[in-house]
C-alpha cells in the first residue's frame, strides 16, 4: 500500500518510515502543486538566465534571432513566475528569481 500517489523519497516501500512521509506531506512539503510550483519558478529563473544573456547578444534589438530569442524567453520567463506565485508565497518567488 502506498502512502501518496509517488513514490519517491517518501514511500511506503522506501526506506523512509511512511510516518515520516505523511508527516511532511501534512505540512505541505509534500504537495503535487507545491513540487510544480517549484519545478515551475526553477525553469523561470533559468529561461530569465536566457532572456538577459540573449538580450545582450541582441546589439540593442538589432540582431533579429537573439531578439526573438530574448522576447520569447521573456514571456515564458514571466508566465511560468505567474504560475508559480500562485502557491508560493511573494517573498520566496522573488527571492529565487
Amino acid at each position: 500500500m502506498y502512502v501518496f500517489s509517488y513514490s519517491y523519497p517518501f514511500s511506503s516501500r522506501g526506506t523512509t518510515s511512511p510516518i515520516l512521509g505523511i508527516a511532511l506531506r501534512r505540512l505541505g512539503f509534500l504537495n503535487e502543486v507545491r513540487v510544480m510550483s517549484w519545478i515551475c519558478l526553477v525553469v523561470a529563473g533559468l529561461l530569465e538566465i536566457v532572456w538577459a544573456y540573449s538580450m545582450k547578444q541582441s546589439d540593442g534589438f538589432s540582431r533579429l534571432p537573439p531578439s526573438l530569442i530574448t522576447l520569447v524567453s521573456m514571456i515564458a520567463s514571466f508566465g511560468l513566475l505567474a504560475i508559480a506565485m500562485r502557491s508560493l508565497p511573494l517573498g520566496t518567488t522573488y527571492n529565487m528569481i
